[in-house]
């Protein structure tokens, strides 16, 4: 809003004296910054460099990939694919099919700095998942998002409950950095890590270990199934009450 004190301000609180870095949200509004330049007077605004000084790359084409984890094993068939859609909702190309285990790939025209948000599509009726409390077959019916920042190469986008209440939280049509602050927000209040590239080991695979990044994610996305029960399997009131309850100031889950 034209309030340079609190950019100088922001851009302070960004930098990370130990590892002399910027904090990617930060990284984030500066890249955002170069496109508005280049976008309101015609002129370059410098945005390669900037991904350049960042360590990030000017590519203009993004590989996307991840893993969906809804709970528990993906039956086979299911009605699920992918799609990606830009900040704005426009959506980037068309579905991409999800494999046996819930992996998916696809190339996107995108270089760095732009937001990409993925949803879960389910074209039918039919179950899709063996649900983790109940081992019962169960159809989708949530909404399953995520969402990240390409930075001109590649950009993992892991599915689960998790990223997406951090989808929730970003709000809409997000910018990079509300994309950015809404993943360290949730992971914070969970106490776990990378929400959208580490992928969970889920509490039903027969070789759980609980001690790893990977195995303490997927306890807590085993505890968001045990309350899905208590909900009476409705997992879009499951996500929206989680949602509800993280504190984006203290980066905190309510006692409730």
């Amino acid at each position: 809003g034209g309030d340079t004190q609190k950019t100088l301000d922001d851009l302070a609180a960004g930098v990370n004296t130990t590892t002399d870095t910027l904090t990617p949200a930060q990284q984030a509004a500066v890249i955002d910054g170069a496109a508005k330049v280049e976008e309101t007077t015609g002129l370059p605004g410098g945005g390669d460099t900037v991904i350049s000084n960042f360590g990030l790359q000017t590519g203009t084409s993004t590989v996307l990939s991840g893993t969906i984890t809804l709970g528990g094993a993906l039956l086979t068939p299911n009605g699920l694919t992918i799609q990606a859609y830009k900040e704005d909702g426009t959506a980037w190309g068309g579905p991409v099919a999800v494999d046996a285990k819930g992996g998916y790939t696809t190339t996107l025209a995108a270089g760095a700095g732009q937001v990409v948000i993925v949803k879960v599509l389910d074209a039918n009726d039919g179950t899709d998942y063996t649900d983790a409390a109940t081992q019962l077959a169960k159809d989708l019916n949530g909404v399953f998002q995520a969402a990240g920042v390409t930075n001109g190469g590649s950009l993992v986008l892991n599915v689960n409950a998790l990223t997406s209440i951090a989808v929730e939280k970003a709000g809409p049509s997000p910018d990079a950095g509300a994309v950015l602050i809404a993943n360290g927000d949730v992971a914070q209040a969970f106490g776990v890590g990378d929400i959208t590239k580490l992928t969970p080991d889920v509490v039903t695979d027969g070789a759980f270990d609980g001690t790893t990044p990977e195995g303490k994610l997927g306890a807590v996305l085993g505890a968001i199934s045990g309350t899905d029960v208590a909900n009476g399997g409705d997992t879009q009131k499951t996500l929206d009450d989680l949602a509800a309850g993280v504190n984006t100031t203290t980066d905190t889950l309510t006692p409730a």
